[in-house]
């Protein structure tokens, strides 16, 4: 069977073991020897296959500000946050509640049915250090609270279990637990709450088949005759001192740097980087000053030169975005951001361009962007300054290297490419962070800024991947997304390499203006057909009417800001054009799909008719036939497939009033992996839900149709399953 080449790639890659499950594969050099790091942000940009994004958080499926708790599985006084089964790597672990302070919480992390990790969470104090080294660290200090949150990847082979035990509680079976949380839930009164729990998992699950290059138990436990005997402590230590200096560990840069600096005049336009051969930007360098009739000052408003990005002739990827958004800087403030891929920090820096510009300083404010950004033909980067303001200079440094083919295959390489959506509104409406349509990509960056009212950080972040009008992953508030919880209070204008709130003002008790960004290199959003990602227009919205009533943004920058101002900009790498097609769509009550011959064994299968509504979507009623399967019964589909696929995805929509469904899968006889679906609904009326399953390509290429098995390990109850084969 003749295949295209690159998928032969895809496949050949899929079979080497995977490279991300450690910090390694953004590091390069002797742990043992400082003067060999270096970091490698060059797999940061390749499209992303046999795996998908998945985050299970402590929401609330009923649209109000009742996030917490929400386990997976609650037993005496362990609560089960996340399992899995299957290869994966947890890239982020946020627990944080509201307890006590003198009772204690136990951390266990079970991979591949052995117990690696059993720790406490913490109270935060002065006196306080991490309850682990730096892997593990503490978010918020807010009174009341403990908990911590990890930034490191934790990858399993066969399986992934992590629970909370908490100690000196109230012990409550699960019915009860169950019934009592969702009591108080219902009656808003929180503090009635037997138990408080926020929480917050990001994982990159792995089809079946893959290989690991390491799991999270090999460096456990910490004995002589281990190995890798304290390596995660080396590792971690070493890329937490390069993330302090990344400039001094990026290739292309080191501790050198020179700037080329330029007048741009108030409406002109300035080209600061053309190219017409292919390459790779490996870094960019900024510094802004202000002309003031020729004294030169930097300037504390980075909105108000904008940047925009064309790679190979086509529409520009990124358009007019200001550089206080893109590169993670202030608006009418200056100070230091410690984000690892795009920050701000004081650096010396030599200065040379038009002769008229003297007088500017070396040490002062630099902005970096760290991103690389391939190209295959052309390039223009420009900047402009908007009428109404002074001439500015406009300082740069941009390096390059030569393009790689076979590294940078423009079929399996996504462009660098940015969105800017603003809103002068807080209304009820939902507002827009990105949204790309007929495109496949990963989202790497999201930094938002805003102008509220004091509960517009408690709305949830929602994400709809592949055409999908429900929410696919639902967040918690805006303190938790950005990895803070219950708030920014106690760590405001703080940033770190992945998170950060560089700037956060309570105006008055009503409004307050933040500036939040979260990096995601370990754990992009991938998409396939495109993705929506958004923020919900009420921490409330059981009772407004307008589920999903969108916001309309402007893809311009209005260089007024107003205290009702909120603007976001995601990055993103990706390319036009689909990266699947759905080629078959199975709705139990009327199929149009090729498996009209269900195969169903035993014979007889429960199908019944409900009203029910998507979880985190209240008020948009559905009618669902659901076929429930009982434990160990079977139901076969025959799928049609593209045939010069690179894998195919299955979206199951499912009831999920039965919590915690699992069941086994098998393409053309041959074992495929376990299907589990976490949690549970809290009501039947709200109860709909989707999930994605990945197969491996190497069961689906070549194939037109393939017969999908899935056995029943719980009660599974689905209503329908669209089919989408990924292509190149």
């Amino acid at each position: 069977m003749h295949l295209d080449s690159d998928i032969v790639t895809v496949l050949r890659k899929l079979d080497e073991p995977t490279e991300d499950t450690d910090m390694a594969h953004i590091f390069r050099g002797d742990i043992a020897d400082n003067s060999t790091w270096k970091f490698d942000f060059s797999q940061i940009s390749k499209r992303r296959f046999g795996r998908k994004y998945w985050e299970i958080t402590s929401y609330d499926p009923d649209g109000r500000n009742m996030d917490f708790f929400n386990p997976v599985n609650y037993s005496g006084n362990v609560m089960l946050l996340f399992e899995d089964y299957g290869a994966g790597i947890v890239e982020r672990f946020l627990l944080e509640h509201r307890a006590n302070l003198q009772l204690r919480t136990f951390v266990v992390f079970e991979v591949d049915g052995v117990i690696v990790k059993n720790t406490t969470t913490f109270v935060t104090s002065p006196d306080k250090n991490y309850p682990l080294k730096q892997p593990f660290f503490r978010p918020d200090q807010e009174n009341l609270n403990c908990g911590y949150y990890v930034t490191f990847p934790i990858a399993y082979q066969q399986s992934i279990r992590i629970t909370a035990q908490l100690i000196k509680r109230p012990i409550f079976g699960e019915k009860e637990i169950w019934e009592k949380m969702i009591d108080c839930k219902k009656s808003s009164q929180r503090w009635r709450c037997p138990i408080r729990v926020y929480f917050g998992i990001t994982c990159n699950k792995l089809v079946h088949g893959i290989r690991l290059h390491s799991t999270f138990r090999d460096y456990y436990p910490f004995e002589v005759s281990n190995p890798k005997n304290g390596y995660l402590d080396r590792l971690n230590y070493g890329i937490s001192q390069m993330a302090n200096e990344p400039e001094n560990y990026t290739p292309g840069l080191g501790s050198k740097c020179e700037l080329t600096c330029h007048n741009v005049g108030p409406g002109e336009e300035m080209t600061i980087f053309s190219a017409n051969v292919a390459q790779v930007i490996q870094s960019m360098l900024l510094r802004i000053y202000d002309d003031e009739q020729g004294n030169y000052a930097i300037s504390y408003h980075w909105e108000r030169i904008l940047i925009t990005m064309a790679w190979d002739g086509r529409e520009s990827q990124v358009k007019e975005i200001p550089l206080a958004a893109l590169f993670t800087v202030g608006i009418g403030y200056l100070r230091e951001v410690n984000a690892l891929m795009a920050g701000m920090r004081k650096r010396k820096c030599c200065t040379r361009g038009n002769g008229d510009i003297k007088g500017l300083a070396e040490l002062d404010w630099v902005a970096h962007l760290y991103y690389e950004m391939p190209f295959w033909t052309s390039a223009r980067i420009v900047v402009k300054r908007p009428r109404g303001f002074g001439s500015a200079v406009v300082c740069t440094h941009i390096n390059t290297k030569q393009i790689d083919i076979q590294k940078y295959n423009p079929r399996l390489t996504g462009y660098f490419s940015a969105q800017l959506n603003r809103y002068e509104s807080t209304s009820d409406k939902h507002k827009t962070l990105l949204h790309v349509e007929n495109e496949w990509g990963h989202v790497v960056a999201i930094n938002l800024i805003a102008s509220a009212k004091g509960s517009f950080e408690e709305n949830d972040v929602i994400i709809e991947t592949d055409n999908a009008t429900a929410p696919v992953i639902s967040g918690t508030g805006l303190e938790d997304y950005f990895g803070y919880t219950h708030g920014f209070k106690e760590l405001q204008n703080t940033s770190s390499a992945l998170i950060g709130v560089p700037y956060y003002l309570r105006k008055n008790r009503g409004t307050r203006s933040m500036y939040m960004y979260r990096h995601m290199i370990l754990d992009p959003i991938l998409f396939t057909k495109g993705v929506r990602i958004y923020l919900e227009g009420s921490s409330s919205r059981q009772d407004k009417g307008t589920p999903r009533s969108f916001e309309e943004s402007s893809s311009s920058f209005n260089q007024t800001i107003t205290d009702t101002t909120v603007f976001s900009v995601a990055m993103f790498y990706g390319r036009k054009g689909p990266g699947g097609i759905t080629t078959d769509n199975l709705d139990y009550e009327q199929s149009t799909s090729v498996s009209h011959n269900v195969r169903y064994s035993p014979n007889t299968v429960d199908i019944f008719k409900v009203q029910a509504a998507f979880e985190n979507q209240p008020e948009i009623n559905f009618i669902r036939h659901i076929v429930s399967l009982k434990v160990k019964q079977c139901v076969t589909h025959t799928f049609r497939t593209e045939k010069n696929n690179a894998g195919v995805i299955l979206r199951r929509e499912y009831r999920s009033v039965v919590s915690n469904q699992m069941a086994k899968v098998e393409v053309d006889g041959k074992y495929a992996g376990i299907w589990f679906c976490p949690q549970r609904a809290i009501s039947h009326n709200i109860s709909l839900r989707i999930d994605d399953y990945n197969i491996h390509p190497r069961l689906t290429v070549g194939k037109e149709t393939i017969d999908v098995t899935f056995k029943a390990m719980t009660v599974w109850e689905s209503s329908s399953i669209e089919v989408i084969s990924v292509i190149l």
